[in-house]
């Protein structure tokens, strides 16, 4: 199986009416928003989809919002696809969706957490006016200088995104960062200042991260069911006791994006999933990691590539294949009751696996895929397949289907 990351964005990434395709034509997508609004007791799909550019930009609106259309377009991604992500990872606030599609942040819980933090942002960008600007086209080392300048106490500007290369964002108190954008610009650089209302990963949310950690005190967490990426870090979480820490700090401290796609690139990653609003996410990875295909769920022509990928993931359909090894084995079984429970019946339940997975036009799951190595297992063992031989079909197993990450402790 290839390796799969999925990719949340962060704020910035909302525009009117994001969603509303997805709720028209799925009911989970639907369900998703529903199921926000009555915990929150608020209107999310009237906020999402109708709401006016100012009143989706606001913070506390626009973290819920893009938070729920990325949890409802996940949800809706796995119903298409099965898809059992390696890693997930998402941009400052996507950080949260990916914890909770990564089963480590309960959704109820989730939404009222991306509520209080974008409250929480909200008011202490009101006590200390700030903004943001995308800074491009400049290495990242002229950026630090011109900000190491600039920066001093009550007037502090700094990188808060390394995004790309050369795509960085700066933050900071509002005079501090316009007079360092406008010396940015004399030196080459393209500049360009973001749709937010607060100024994100700086000391300036110092006040806003301590709120945020007595909001995080409330809830209990879970180890993510797959690898999760931290902004702070640009590496794995380390379980569920890290996640409020974590969370706090990615509040004052830069997105070390650029490292995070570096890491997934590192990792031998195939396929990158964009799953939140727009395509934010597949853009940066696209100017990031050229070599990994990219696709974007809120772009329709992507969705149909995406789907056709997934359904032709494997080289050859893991079931099927347990069936031909089955099959060609040699038979050294004798005593026809033994054979017919160790050998036809498992065969059996191989098919009907099989005819079920192809009746529903999807591959097979983790736990099919492990069930059918089981009734392989049994059939060479009821036909006194040599051991040499069984590692060597278990091998050619795993490398046809390309799950050899998924069965890497299994032959060694």
């Amino acid at each position: 199986m290839k390796k799969k990351a999925i990719l949340f964005p962060g704020q910035g990434s909302q525009y009117i009416g994001m969603g509303k395709k997805l709720c028209s034509e799925f009911a989970t997508g639907s369900q998703t928003f529903e199921e926000a609004s009555d915990i929150l007791n608020l209107d999310v799909k009237e906020l999402a989809f109708n709401s006016s550019n100012e009143v989706l930009t606001s913070t506390e609106n626009a973290q819920v919002a893009i938070y729920v259309a990325g949890v409802a377009q996940y949800r809706v991604l796995q119903e298409l696809t099965g898809v059992h992500p390696h890693y997930m990872a998402g941009h400052s606030l996507g950080e949260l969706t990916a914890l909770t599609c990564a089963g480590a942040i309960d959704f109820k819980d989730g939404v009222k957490i991306v509520r209080k933090r974008g409250l929480c942002m909200k008011e202490a960008a009101q006590k200390g006016a700030g903004t943001m600007y995308a800074i491009g086209k400049l290495r990242v080392e002229l950026i630090q200088e011109v900000c190491r300048q600039i920066a001093k106490p009550d007037y502090f500007v700094g990188i808060s995104n390394y995004n790309a290369e050369e795509q960085n964002v700066i933050s900071g108190c509002f005079e501090a960062v316009e007079e360092a954008q406008k010396r940015l610009a004399l030196l080459g650089a393209r500049v360009k200042q973001l749709n937010v209302s607060a100024p994100f990963h700086c000391p300036v949310m110092e006040p806003a991260a301590e709120q945020f950690a007595q909001e995080l005190s409330k809830y209990s967490f879970h180890d993510p069911e797959c690898i999760v990426l931290s902004n702070v870090t640009a590496r794995p979480y380390q379980g569920k006791d890290s996640i409020a820490e974590n969370l706090k700090m990615q509040m004052v401290n830069p997105v070390r994006w650029f490292d995070s796609m570096k890491y997934l690139a590192g990792e031998n990653t195939k396929m990158i999933i964009d799953a939140g609003p727009g395509k934010v996410m597949k853009n940066l990875s696209e100017n990031t990691v050229p070599t990994i295909k990219v696709y974007a769920c809120d772009d329709v022509e992507d969705m149909i590539f995406l789907k056709a990928a997934m359904k032709n993931e494997y080289s050859l359909p893991f079931i099927s294949r347990c069936m031909g090894l089955a099959a060609a084995s040699k038979n050294q079984c004798s005593d026809d009751s033994t054979y017919q429970k160790g050998v036809v019946e498992p065969y059996r339940r191989l098919q009907e696996m099989q005819n079920k997975i192809e009746s529903e036009k999807r591959t097979a799951s983790i736990e099919e895929m492990k069930l059918g190595l089981e009734m392989l297992e049994i059939i060479f063992r009821t036909k006194k397949v040599p051991e040499d031989v069984c590692k060597i079909n278990y091998r050619r197993l795993f490398i046809d289907t390309e799950t050899e990450d998924i069965f890497a402790d299994y032959v060694k």
